[in-house]
């Protein structure tokens, strides 16, 4: 999951059942909550959905509090629940935090990757040092 800088939320991902899905949603004016919908193609004739209302928030499980919908129709095949099922589920996200980046002196050394001696002059590894 994505939230841009102007609140558009980009969803993609995999269901239980192996059901891909990928959608988008705007956030609200509290600037943290937003819906959840999405058509999910079982077949042509009973698609099933995922919907529901999220909002962005620090609890001790999770960084996205709400329930989501999920409807299965009954399918006339399929290895995953071909009855179907509608249940709700509880989505759980984790927001991402960067790593502060690293200050000082470093060191790497590649060798013996075969690189081209003819531009090394002549040696058999590489040493590349830099501070930041």
């Amino acid at each position: 999951m994505v939230v841009s800088g102007l609140g558009a939320v980009t969803i993609a991902g995999k269901l239980a059942d192996g059901m891909a899905f990928a959608t988008g949603a705007q956030l609200e004016a509290d600037g943290k909550t937003w819906t959840l919908y999405t058509a999910l193609p079982y077949s042509k004739t009973a698609p099933g959905t995922l919907a529901g209302t999220m909002t962005f928030e620090p609890l001790p499980e999770s960084d996205c509090d709400g329930t989501a919908d999920w409807i299965k129709p009954p399918q006339a095949s399929g290895a995953f629940y071909p009855g179907g099922f509608a249940e709700v589920v509880t989505p759980m996200a984790a927001a991402y935090k960067a790593p502060a980046l690293a200050t000082g002196t470093g060191s790497i050394t590649f060798s013996d990757g075969e690189l081209d001696t003819t531009t090394v002059t002549g040696t058999t590894s590489v040493s590349v040092t830099g501070t930041t």
